[in-house]
């Protein structure tokens, strides 16, 4: 499991309750999958990859192992025309949760 991923399942539930579209998946989930008495209520995550074995991977490495396995599920799910994922998902990649954060931080600075 992605170390960010507890901050990011807790930010998606927050953007659920306050009804705040942030993303893909908060838009899914206020717009599409929604209980209002309960709006986490369909949330369900299935762990499909992971990244073994970077012990011997520097930072880059890292990083760009999981741009090529984000690129290849997007690919694969067909997730920019029938899901949650854009093209900023498939022409950058996200390689973690905090780097996403850092970019919006840096943009609304400007």
């Amino acid at each position: 499991m992605s170390k960010n991923f507890p901050s990011r399942l807790s930010t998606y539930k927050t953007h659920s309750k306050e009804k705040y579209d942030g993303c893909g998946i908060s838009i899914h989930w206020n717009h599409v999958c929604r209980q209002d008495d309960n709006p986490v209520a369909y949330m369900n995550f299935q762990l499909i990859d992971c990244v073994d074995n970077t012990e011997a991977m520097d930072d880059k490495q890292i990083r760009s192992l999981l741009k090529e396995k984000e690129r290849f599920w997007i690919g694969t799910l067909v997730s920019i025309h029938k899901g949650m994922n854009n093209t900023n998902d498939w022409n950058e990649g996200r390689a973690t949760w905090s780097d996403a954060a850092e970019q919006r931080r840096n943009n609304n600075s400007s």
